[in-house]
C-alpha cells in the first residue's frame, strides 16, 4: 500500500480498490470488475460491457448460486465435507462430483449419465513418492484410460501422454530452474529457457533440433523492466522489437522485419524503417479507461476505434494517410433501461453514404417469456433485419441459449435439437432431417443425411480420428504417428480391397518431409528454421526453391530450370511488383485502404480502378480506354455494369443483375439482362434452383428456353427437364450417389459404381454394354474404354502421362516432358512432334515430323509476335493484350473484354455472352445462329439452332445437341436433326480429361 492505495508490482495490470464499508473491487487487465465483500467473498463479476454474474452463498458461506443478469442460474449442493456435490445448469441438468478421502475430485457424472474418472497418486507414476494430490490419470466416458501423467520425487510433472503413448511429452528440469528440456512424441528435444522477472518466470527463448532443410536453431525473447516483451528473434534470426507504456504495460510501438544482421533500435517509437526493406513500424494509442486500442498507425494507413461506455465499438474507421480518404463503419447500441450491458438492439451502419446500408440486430428482452418456460432466450438475438427489410428470425432457444428454431427471410424454418451435453443432434430444414450421433466422450461418430445415407467416424483411445466409412462399406483408414501426424492414408472398397494409398514422413520438427505415393514415388519438402517451405523436389528430382524476407513473406521462386520469379511487398503485405523468369514485370499500386488502384502490366497494359465508400469496385479503366462502371445495391450485390463507347471496340449492352423477386427469391439472384438477352431464376424453399429461363435474342425476336429441376424428399435432383422437353431422371443408391440415369424414361446408365469416396468407375449403358474404368492405387485413371477399344495410361513418378496404349496399336502414343512439366515430345507409330519453350513457358519452336515452326515472342512482354512455318502468321494486339490479328484472321473484343467477332476469308462469326461470362450465341454466315444453354453448375447442356428461316413457328428451335452429365463427366449427347424425329442418343467415351 502506497499513500493508502493498493499498488501491484509493476508487471501487474490488475488494480485493487478498497470500497469503504463494503469490501473490495479487483479490476483485471481485460476490464472485468470482481467485487468482494469485507470477508473476501466474491459477490459479482462484471465484464467490460456491463454484463454481470452474481454469486449467492448459504449460511455456511458456501457458494450456492451463480446468476447472470437475465436470470439464468447455476446451482450448487455440497456433501458433508462442504465439497461441491452437484451443479444444476439452467436446463435442470445435474452434474455430479465425487471425491476421495484426500479431497481429490475422482469422478464427474454428466447429465446424460456418463462418467469421467480421475486418478491420483498412483505409485507407478509418482516415482514411488507419496503425492496425495497429484493427478496421474483420466479415464474417459468410454471407460478407457485416456491420459496419464508422471511426476518425479519433487512432485514435478515429467511425462504427459495419452492412450497408447500418443502425444507423449517428457520434461527434464535444470537444477537452477533456468531451462526445461522437452522431448516431444517424435523424440525431438527442445530446450526452453526462462528468466525470473518480478517473481514471474518468463520464457527467453527456445532451441530446436535440425529438420528437413535446416540446421538446429534458437529463438530469443527479451523483456523490459516491467516484464513486457522488448524483443523477439525468430529461428531465422529475424527480429521484432517493442516499446510499452510502462504505466499501463500496453504496447505502443513495434518494429517488425528487422533482418538477422540488424541491430535493435534504441528508440522504437521514433525509429524510421529502412527504405526498400521489409521493416514495418506500428504505433498504437490506447483508450484512457479501457485497455482497448483507439488508433493503430502504420505505413499508409491508420485504423481508429471509438467505444461507448460499455467498451463496445461504435465507430471503426480506416484512413489512407496519403490521400486522407476514409472508410467508416458506425454501430449504435440500445441498452435495456434497467439492466446495464444487456443490448436491446444493435444498428450497424455500413461505410456507404449513397444508400442507407443499415442492419438491425434485435434481441430478446432480459425479462422475456421464453418458449419452454426457461430464460434461455433472454438477451439473445431475436432477429436480424438487413437494409432491405429481409428478416432472419430465431423464434426459439433452449435453456442453454442455443437456437432451436430459425426462420430465414423466405420463411423456411430450420429446427435444431441438442442432447443433454448441448451437442447438436438433429437439424431439420423444412422436412429434411440431418442427424448426428456421438460416443460417450462427445466425439462425432455418425452423420445421417436426409436420404438416410450416412458417414461414420472412428477414433483411437487417444481421441484421434483414425477412420471414415460410408454405409456401403467404403472406408478411409488413417495411421498416425505419436504426434498425431497422418503417416498413411488407405482407401478400401466394400470388399475390403485396398484401392488407394499414400504415405507421409515427417521431420524432427513435425513438418511434412516426404509425401510418398503408392508406387513409392517421393516428393520431398524442405524448410527454413522458421517453418517456411523453401524447397520442393518432385519424384523426378526436379526442384523448386523459395526465398522469404525477414517478415516471412515469399519474395522469390526459382524453378527447376533455374528460372527466377520475384515479388515485392509493401508494408501492408500487399504484392507491389512481380517479375517472371524472363524479367517481364507487373506493378500493382494499392492505396492505404487495401484497394488495388492500378495495375501496370507488360502483357495487358495499364488498368486503373476506383472504389466506393465500402470497397466495392466502382470503375475500371482498361488499357484500351474502355471504362467499366459498376453499381451495387444496398446489400453490396452487383446490380449493373455498363461501359463507355470508344472507336474500334464493339458496343456492349449493359449487364444487370436482380435479386429477391418471386417465391423464395430473397437473398438469391433471380434475374439478369445482358447483350445475349435475359435470364430468370426461381428457387425452392431451400434455395435450390427450380427453373432457369433464358430469353435469347435473334435480332428483334426473343426466344425462350427453360431448364427445370425437380427434387426428391431428401433434396436430391430427381429430374431435370431440358429446354427441348427431354426429361433426365436420376435414381440414387444407399450412399446418396446416382446409380441410374434415364432419358425420357429410357435407361441411359444403370448399375453405376464408384471408387471409394471418388469418381464413377463403371456402369452399364442403356444398350446393355458395360463401361468400366480402372484406377491405380494413386487414384489416377489407368484404363478406360474408347469405343470398342481400351486405352491404358502409363505415368511417370511425377504423374505425367508417358504412354497411352490402345487395343489397336495404331493409336499408341508416348509423351516426353521437361523439368517444368511442359510437354516436349509426342510420338506415335508414324510421326513425332517436338516443342521448345522459353523460360516463361512461351513456345519458341515446334517440329511436326519434317515441318518446323518458329515462334517469336516480344522481348518486353509475353505476347506472341510471329510464327514461321508452312503458313506464316504475324500477330497484333490491342493495348489490353487481346489479339487483333494473326495475319489470316482478325478479331474484335467487346467492351467487357470478351471475343466479339472473328473474320477469316471474308466470313464473319459473332459471339454474345451473358452476365455470367457464358457464351450464349454464335452466328456465322453459312449456318443458323447457335444458342447455348448451361445448367446450375455452369455445365453446357444444350446447343440449339435458330430455324426461323426454314421451319414453322412451332419448330423455331431445332435441337442441335444436348448433353447429359454424370457429375463432371459428359456421358451422352442427344440429337434431333429433324423436329418430328425421335431423339438420337450417342454415348460419350471420355478420356482422362473428360
Amino acid at each position: 500500500m502506497i499513500n493508502n492505495l493498493w499498488v501491484a508490482d509493476s508487471d501487474i495490470s490488475d488494480e485493487l480498490l478498497e470500497v469503504p464499508g463494503s469490501g473490495w473491487q479487483l479490476i483485471t487487465a481485460d476490464d472485468t470488475i470482481e467485487t468482494y465483500n469485507t470477508s473476501g467473498k466474491l459477490l459479482s463479476i462484471s465484464s467490460r460491457d456491463g454484463r454481470t454474474q452474481t454469486l449467492g452463498y448459504d449460511a455456511n458461506g458456501r457458494l450456492i448460486t451463480v446468476t447472470d443478469d437475465v436470470g439464468r442460474t447455476l446451482s450448487f449442493t455440497y456433501d458433508g465435507s462442504s465439497r461441491i456435490s452437484t451443479m444444476t445448469d439452467p436446463a435442470s441438468g445435474v452434474i455430479q462430483y465425487s471425491y476421495d478421502a484426500a479431497g481429490n475430485l475422482t469422478a464427474v457424472t454428466y447429465p446424460d449419465g456418463k462418467t469421467r474418472t480421475y486418478h491420483y497418486n498412483e505409485q507407478a507414476y509418482t516415482s514411488n513418492t507419496n503425492l496425495p494430490n497429484a493427478l496421474t490419470g483420466i479415464t474417459d466416458e468410454n471407460g478407457v484410460r485416456y491420459a496419464t501423467y508422471t511426476y518425479d520425487a519433487q512432485g514435478r510433472a515429467v511425462v504427459t501422454e495419452h492412450a497408447g503413448g500418443a502425444d507423449r511429452h517428457v520434461l527434464g528440469y535444470s537444477t537452477d530452474g533456468s531451462n526445461t528440456i522437452v522431448t516431444d512424441p517424435l523424440g525431438s528435444q527442445y530446450t526452453h529457457y526462462f528468466q525470473t522477472i518480478l517473481g514471474v518466470a518468463k520464457s527467453t527463448g527456445q532451441s530446436q533440433p535440425a529438420g528437413s532443410g535446416c540446421s538446429a536453431a534458437s529463438s530469443n525473447m527479451t523483456y523490459d523492466a516491467n516484464g513486457n516483451i522488448a524483443s523477439r528473434t525468430d529461428f531465422n534470426g529475424n527480429k521484432t522489437c517493442y516499446a510499452h507504456d510502462m504505466t499501463r504495460n500496453l504496447e505502443i510501438a513495434r518494429i517488425e522485419g528487422l533482418d538477422s544482421g540488424s541491430n535493435f533500435p534504441g528508440d522504437v517509437i521514433n525509429y524510421t524503417p529502412a527504405a526498400d526493406s521489409s521493416e514495418r513500424k506500428i504505433l498504437t494509442t490506447w483508450h484512457a479507461s479501457f485497455r482497448l486500442p483507439t488508433l493503430i498507425a502504420e505505413s499508409k494507413r491508420q485504423t481508429s476505434y471509438v467505444y461507448d461506455t460499455h467498451g463496445n465499438v461504435t465507430q471503426y474507421q480506416i484512413k489512407d494517410t496519403a490521400t486522407n480518404a476514409k472508410r467508416t463503419w458506425n454501430t449504435t447500441y440500445v441498452y435495456h433501461a434497467s439492466i446495464p450491458g444487456v443490448v436491446s438492439q444493435k444498428i450497424e451502419d455500413g461505410a456507404r453514404t449513397d444508400v442507407a446500408d443499415f442492419t438491425a440486430v434485435n434481441y430478446y428482452a432480459p425479462d422475456a417469456a421464453c418458449s419452454g418456460g426457461h430464460f434461455g432466450c433472454r438477451g439473445q438475438i431475436a432477429s436480424v433485419v438487413n437494409a432491405l427489410g429481409h428478416t432472419t428470425g430465431i423464434a426459439r432457444y433452449n435453456a442453454h441459449s442455443q437456437p432451436e428454431e430459425v426462420i430465414d427471410p423466405n420463411g423456411l424454418t430450420t429446427t435444431l435439437t441438442y442432447d443433454l451435453r448441448q451437442r447438436l443432434l438433429t437439424r431439420t430444414s423444412g422436412t429434411e432431417v440431418t442427424s448426428y450421433q456421438y460416443d460417450n466422450v462427445g466425439q462425432l461418430k455418425k452423420i445421417i443425411s436426409p436420404d438416410n445415407s450416412f458417414i461414420t467416424y472412428t477414433y483411437d483411445a487417444a481421441h484421434r480420428l483414425t477412420g471414415i466409412s460410408d454405409n456401403l462399406g467404403n472406408r478411409v483408414q488413417y495411421t498416425l504417428d505419436a504426434m498425431g501426424n497422418r503417416t498413411k492414408e488407405e482407401l478400401f472398397d466394400p470388399a475390403n480391397t485396398l484401392t488407394q494409398k499414400r504415405q507421409r514422413e515427417f521431420d524432427a520438427l513435425s513438418r511434412l518431409w516426404k509425401d510418398i505415393g503408392a508406387q513409392s514415388q517421393i516428393t520431398e519438402h524442405q524448410y527454413d528454421a522458421q517453418g517456411n517451405r523453401k524447397k520442393i523436389t518432385d519424384p523426378l528430382q526436379h526442384s523448386v526453391s523459395y526465398g522469404f524476407d525477414a517478415r516471412n513473406r515469399l519474395t522469390q521462386t526459382t524453378d527447376a530450370a533455374n528460372g527466377l520469379s520475384q515479388q515485392e511487398h509493401d508494408a501492408l503485405d500487399q504484392i507491389t511488383q512481380v517479375s517472371d523468369p524472363r524479367d517481364v514485370g507487373t506493378t500493382y499500386i494499392y492505396n492505404g485502404l487495401g484497394d488495388l488502384t492500378q495495375e501496370i502490366s507488360a502483357d495487358r497494359g495499364t488498368t486503373t480502378y476506383t472504389y466506393d465508400a465500402t470497397g466495392n469496385l466502382k470503375t475500371l479503366l482498361d488499357a484500351r480506354g474502355v471504362k467499366h462502371f459498376y453499381t451495387w445495391d444496398v446489400l453490396n450485390r452487383l446490380t449493373k455494369r455498363t461501359f463507355t463507347t470508344i472507336a474500334g471496340v464493339p458496343n456492349t449492352a449493359a449487364m444487370t443483375w436482380s435479386y429477391d423477386t418471386g417465391t423464395n427469391g430473397i437473398g438469391r439472384l433471380t434475374g439478369m439482362t445482358d447483350e445475349s438477352g435475359a435470364t430468370s431464376f426461381s428457387y425452392d424453399a431451400h434455395g435450390r434452383l427450380l427453373t432457369k429461363t433464358q430469353i435469347a435474342k435473334i435480332g428483334t425476336v426473343n426466344y425462350t428456353q427453360t431448364l427445370s429441376y425437380q427434387y426428391d424428399s431428401s433434396g436430391r435432383v430427381e429430374q431435370m427437364i431440358y429446354p427441348s422437353g427431354t426429361q433426365i431422371s436420376t435414381t440414387y443408391g444407399a450412399d446418396g450417389r446416382p446409380t441410374e440415369i434415364r432419358v425420357n424414361g429410357n435407361l441411359l446408365l444403370s448399375n453405376i459404381v464408384y471408387q471409394p469416396f471418388g469418381e464413377p468407375k463403371s456402369w452399364v449403358w442403356g444398350n446393355g454394354q458395360a463401361y468400366t474404368r480402372s484406377f491405380d492405387s494413386d487414384g489416377r485413371l489407368k484404363t478406360h474404354p474408347i469405343g470398342g477399344d481400351t486405352r491404358t495410361l502409363t505415368y511417370d513418378a511425377a504423374s505425367h502421362i508417358t504412354n497411352t496404349t490402345d487395343t489397336n496399336p495404331l493409336y499408341n502414343r508416348s509423351f516426353d516432358y521437361d523439368a517444368l512439366d511442359r510437354l516436349t515430345g509426342q510420338t506415335d507409330n508414324t510421326s513425332f512432334k517436338l516443342w521448345n519453350y522459353d523460360a516463361n513457358s512461351n513456345r519458341t519452336n515446334a517440329q511436326f515430323g519434317s515441318t518446323n515452326y518458329a515462334y517469336t515472342n516480344s522481348g518486353t512482354s509475353n505476347r506472341l509476335q510471329a510464327v514461321t512455318g508452312p503458313v506464316a502468321k504475324t500477330y497484333s494486339y490491342d493495348a489490353a493484350g487481346n489479339p487483333l490479328s494473326d495475319g489470316t484472321a482478325t478479331f474484335t473484343w467487346n467492351a467487357a473484354g470478351k471475343l466479339s467477332t472473328t473474320v477469316k476469308n471474308a466470313k464473319t462469326h459473332t459471339y454474345k455472352y451473358n452476365a455470367l461470362d457464358q457464351r450464349i450465341s454464335k452466328n456465322g454466315p453459312l449456318t443458323p445462329k447457335v444458342f447455348f444453354f448451361y445448367d446450375a453448375d455452369g455445365q453446357l447442356i444444350g446447343e440449339y439452332k435458330d430455324n426461323t428461316a426454314t421451319a414453322s413457328p412451332t419448330d423455331d428451335w431445332l435441337l442441335r445437341q444436348e448433353t447429359v452429365w454424370l457429375a463432371d463427366i459428359p456421358v451422352a449427347v442427344l440429337r434431333k436433326p429433324v423436329a418430328a424425329n425421335p431423339i438420337q442418343i450417342s454415348y460419350i467415351h471420355t478420356d482422362h480429361l473428360n
